[in-house]
């Protein structure tokens, strides 16, 4: 696994992965309300695509949504509850 690899990254280059369309907005936001179970639901392929650290310190809501500074992504906020 690439530990630079999560959707936090994939967020900020503005490349989330095609099967990510059902927690991400159309501007770009992951945004889920029990990413515990969502990552449950992942098949284990998938599961490398995600650092997981925010599931393992127990975060269930998350929301990552991007900067935009004109046409580039210059950082994200990262929230989680």
């Amino acid at each position: 696994m690439n530990n630079d690899q999560c959707v936090c990254t994939r967020v900020c280059s503005g490349q989330p992965l095609p099967g990510e369309a059902d927690v991400m907005t159309k501007f770009g936001s992951f945004r889920c309300s029990d990413a515990i179970e969502h990552y449950k639901g992942l098949s284990e392929a998938e599961k490398t695509h995600f650092r997981g650290k925010c599931i393992k310190l127990g975060f269930k809501s998350l929301a990552v949504v991007p900067i935009r500074y004109k046409e580039h992504i210059i950082g994200v906020i990262h929230l989680g509850g």
